[in-house]
């Protein structure tokens, strides 16, 4: 991912280092953690472009994925360390994803058993983020927690209605929903954004970003949007939902053609749900490729994407920083804005397979 830098910004935005081979996980334990290897092999492998990492602490039950990309192979055989909680059980399957973005059934199984003597946990958070998939060496974070009630949020520029690119910097604030600190919106104005642009941020490219969205009024619209030019151009793709309907990929300026498929997620937010998000856009052989998945919180994540499309025309953007858009009635709020970079993934084969790969086979030991 180019450039993505770590920049301190009100709000406590921080830089999270990303092992590519070491990535711990996010399970409410305290720091201390053990490191277990997880190695596996596929019979397709020439056709995969990556794989997905799943896992819970229940039996069957995987509540967070992590893409981990293609790692290097000896032999047939995949490996991957990662960091496990000293008081945490984990339960865990893989998946393959091929070029076009197909992606296999689970894997069998693997059990990392917590040990018999185990350290005291650290309080937990009130919420429980996603981990942002490993695939590079920084990445980008702001949870607003940090950030006073009330306050506009140093490093993000507000843009008035109708897709304005004049700074109208009252519209977004930080607010204390049920306990939690949030960015948030209460206007009811049309197309009216907030983006991130501390420097170096407008060069961001080949990337993911997740977070989570809230609506008080189930007619609100509410978005974010990747590989933004604001302020110099209207110009971004856009993960929102548009009253009514579900949240959809709606690229601006709004007549820039791209083919969807699916062409939405089928998600409908209920009000006063929260709801968790991936967006990525990378390159691939025919354009822009960008894809989204949304789910109501505490649910498991969807396995596969439930929208994937592309942008092949001559002038989409190769870069760019990320943002939120709202629009009509209600509070619109956003929290645990991260920004992950896309690794092996933005380079896949020029002729993806046309079913989904089989699953990996998980071998023995450690």
């Amino acid at each position: 991912m180019d450039r993505i830098r770590a920049c301190a910004v009100r709000g406590r935005s921080m830089g999270v280092a990303l092992g590519a081979a070491v990535l711990l996980m996010a399970l409410g334990q305290a720091a201390e953690a053990r490191v277990v290897n997880l190695r596996w092999s596929h019979p397709g492998a020439a056709n995969v472009d990556g794989f997905r990492l799943h896992y819970g602490t229940s039996p069957g039950s995987y509540t967070t994925s992590v893409d981990i990309g293609r790692p290097a192979s000896s032999g047939g055989v995949f490996s991957h360390d990662l960091a496990v909680g000293d008081t945490v059980t984990v339960h865990v399957v893989l998946s393959a994803y091929g070029g076009g973005f197909t992606e296999s059934a689970f894997s069998n199984a693997k059990t990392f058993a917590a040990p018999t003597t185990t350290s005291p946990t650290a309080p937990t958070s009130p919420t429980s983020p996603l981990p942002p998939p490993p695939g590079g060496t920084a990445a980008w974070s702001q949870d607003f927690q940090s950030s006073s009630t009330g306050t506009f949020v140093s490093g993000w520029l507000d843009t008035g209605a109708n897709n304005s690119l004049v700074e109208s910097d009252a519209l977004f604030r930080v607010l204390d929903l049920n306990g939690n600190r949030v960015m948030a919106t209460d206007s009811a104005l049309i197309n009216i954004h907030s983006h991130y642009v501390a420097s170096g941020a407008d060069q961001w490219s080949s990337y993911g970003l997740q977070g989570r969205m809230h609506v008080t009024d189930a007619g609100a619209g509410i978005g974010v949007t990747a590989y933004s030019q604001y302020p110099a151009a209207d110009i971004y793709y856009r993960l929102r939902r548009s009253s009514p309907g579900p949240f959809e990929i709606s690229p601006h300026p709004d007549a820039t053609p791209i083919n969807c498929t699916p062409a939405n997620t089928g998600v409908v937010p209920v009000a006063n749900v929260w709801y968790r998000f991936r967006f990525e856009v990378l390159p691939v052989a025919a354009g822009n490729s960008i894809r989204a998945k949304v789910w109501q919180e505490g649910a498991t994540e969807p396995i596969g994407w439930q929208t994937s499309c592309v942008d092949a025309n001559a002038g989409r953007p190769t870069r760019g920083t990320v943002g939120l858009w709202s629009m009509r009635s209600g509070q619109k709020a956003w929290d645990e804005l991260t920004v992950y970079p896309l690794g092996g993934a933005s380079n896949p084969p020029a002729t993806p397979p046309a079913s989904p790969p089989p699953p990996p086979l998980l071998l023995p030991g450690e």
